[in-house]
Order: structure tokens, then C-alpha cells, then sequence
């Protein structure tokens, strides 16, 4: 006897062809449908016989671009107060060990 769909999986397979038109990925689909990862590629072979096509033209995976950060100051004062925090780090844990060897 077949296991009966849950809400969730019925709403996956009649919504999954127009997210992945808008170039979500498989992780992306299932958190909007609050299913698993596996739970999409379960269901790829219905959703690709629903809608003529192979679940190989439904696995590829979608390249998104790469788009280079414009303002680079924020990352500077950000690596900046990344190295006075791991230099105020180094010399707490110096501290401590010569504590220890005392």
C-alpha cells in the first residue's frame, strides 16, 4: 500500500518547476517547502513525468554568478578588528598557559 503525501510533499511537487525556473537550487526548494534535501531528489522522477521532462534535465545544478563585493572598506575594518581581537585572543591564552606553568 502506498504511503499517502503529506501537504508539504504535494505542495513540492506542483511548486517545484517555477522555483526552479527562478534558479533555486535543491537546498533552497526544500527550505521553502520545509522538507529535506532528500526529500526533493525522492520526488525529482514524479515531478519530471508530471511535466515531460528526464529527472537528469531536473539534477543539473544551476550556476548562480559570482558577483564581486563593490564596497571594500567595510571588509578592511573588518579584517582589521579580526586581527586585534585574535591578537587580544593570543595573549589571553599566553597569559593563561604561563599561569599554568607557574
Amino acid at each position: 500500500m502506498a504511503k499517502e503525501k503529506t501537504q508539504r510533499v504535494k505542495a513540492l511537487i506542483d511548486g517545484y518547476m517555477e522555483l526552479r525556473l527562478q534558479e533555486k537550487s535543491h537546498e533552497e526548494i526544500a527550505e521553502i517547502f520545509g522538507v529535506s534535501k532528500k526529500t526533493v531528489l525522492y520526488y525529482l522522477q514524479e515531478i519530471a513525468d508530471n511535466n515531460n521532462v528526464t529527472r537528469d534535465d531536473l539534477l543539473y545544478r544551476i550556476q548562480k554568478p559570482y558577483v564581486r563585493c563593490k564596497n571594500t572598506s567595510k571588509r578592511k575594518i573588518s579584517f582589521e578588528q579580526a586581527l586585534d581581537l585574535a591578537s587580544e585572543l593570543q595573549e589571553t591564552i599566553n597569559k593563561a598557559l604561563q599561569e599554568e606553568l607557574v
